[in-house]
């Protein structure tokens, strides 16, 4: 489960691209930039959800429960870097648990991964 610890690292790589560059958005010389990182960070989201597709749909053997598995044997200080890190994702391994017909988990996991990228959209 090292990919867990490296999908923390590339996200938490991704906020801090987003701090450097939104402290100066209004400068016109910096607006290549925060296109380029925002280019970025939407990559990060979507690869993301891609793994986390690859992981609930048979890609890895015991699929998402086996991950709730493991996220639930962790130490409580990992178990919370994991949620504050990849919020979205765990929300959507925690959906997975739910005892739901596989089609209602999907859909709800879709509206999250939708709600995650417009709320990645940047905004003036």
């Amino acid at each position: 489960m090292s990919l867990v610890w490296i999908a923390i690292a590339v996200v938490l790589t991704g906020w801090l691209l987003l701090l450097l560059t939104s402290a100066s958005a209004e400068l016109h010389t910096r607006s290549a930039l925060r296109t380029i990182v925002m280019a970025v960070w939407l990559l990060i989201v979507a690869t993301g959800w891609g793994v986390f597709a690859y992981f609930a749909y048979g890609g890895v053997p015991g699929g998402l429960d086996g991950v709730w598995q493991w996220i639930l044997d962790q130490t409580l200080v990992s178990r919370i870097a994991m949620w504050v890190a990849l919020l979205p994702y765990m929300l959507g391994v925690w959906i997975w648990t739910f005892a739901w017909a596989v089609w209602q988990k999907t859909a709800a996991i879709i509206a999250l991964a939708v709600a995650t990228f417009v709320l990645s959209l940047k905004r003036r």
